[in-house]
């Protein structure tokens, strides 16, 4: 009778494998048996860009298993129009396929957007469980664009802006103040400069109450946001765990130690 593994010790050996891809899925074709364990990690994050999307969606659409239900981790990446015109790709196309696959993605709890100035929000919209959302080298027509999204999310209890820009602040703040009925969230991490820094800091100390700021990083010598930045850290510098000072625009002169 040939020996098999119980199922606790097939998922904890399956469990050290979850950033292997390659090996995850040479698990899911060993038998039956591992099978279940592998797909999970290959499909609990999942990553789309114009160039795949349309396959992820075709993927879901045919197979006999219910692989929409298993990603929480979401990353969609490039859905911006240079990027799609630069590669030949129609990005109209894009979101289409991605509106597709968002009306299957139910679970998804963990939203990373990256250079994706070209999404279309009310795609974004779908997803109401989002918890987590993390926007990284953006750069958006106007702040509305950023305080919109971050409203899309009533659930929404982290939030991390990395490398976000916009041109513009052309709204009134006091639009995006009000989160009745809605959760508090924390900033996970922030790192803006300029403009954007200041209009952000603005803003979360016209939310009440001021959301908590884990981690924050700023110019030290940077006039434009030097007094944003101070009352910013005067309201919630007691939640912050890691304070980044960077010392690029140091004046002369002056030591960069510390």
């Amino acid at each position: 009778m040939p020996f098999q593994l119980g199922a606790e010790t097939i998922d904890t050996i399956i469990d050290h494998l979850h950033d292997d891809r390659l090996a995850l899925q040479a698990c899911s074709v060993t038998c039956k048996q591992w099978l279940p364990s592998s797909r999970y990690h290959l499909f609990s994050k999942v990553l789309l860009s114009p160039f795949n999307v349309d396959k992820f969606r075709k993927l879901i659409e045919t197979t006999c298993y219910d692989i929409a239900s298993i990603p929480w981790h979401l990353t969609l990446s490039e859905f911006n129009a240079y990027i799609c015109w630069h590669e030949g790709i129609d990005i109209t196309a894009a979101n289409e396929h991605l509106r597709s696959v968002s009306v299957r993605l139910r679970g998804v709890t963990f939203l990373r957007m990256e250079r994706s100035e070209g999404l279309d929000s009310k795609i974004l919209s779908r997803w109401s469980k989002i918890l987590e959302l993390e926007m990284v080298n953006m750069s958006l027509s106007g702040m509305d664009d950023a305080f919109q999204l971050v409203h899309e999310f009533p659930e929404l209890q982290m939030l991390s802006m990395e490398n976000v820009s916009w041109n513009s602040c052309a709204i009134s703040r006091r639009d995006y103040t009000q989160r009745a009925q809605r959760p508090s969230f924390v900033l996970r991490n922030m790192r803006l400069e300029g403009a954007a820094f200041t209009d952000m800091t603005n803003w979360l100390l016209c939310l009440s109450p001021t959301p908590a700021v884990r981690t924050l990083h700023c110019d030290s010598y940077d006039p434009v946001t030097s007094l944003s930045r101070d009352v910013l850290l005067q309201s919630v510098g007691h939640s912050v765990y890691s304070l980044h000072l960077h010392l690029s625009n140091r004046p002369t002169g002056v030591e960069g130690t510390f």
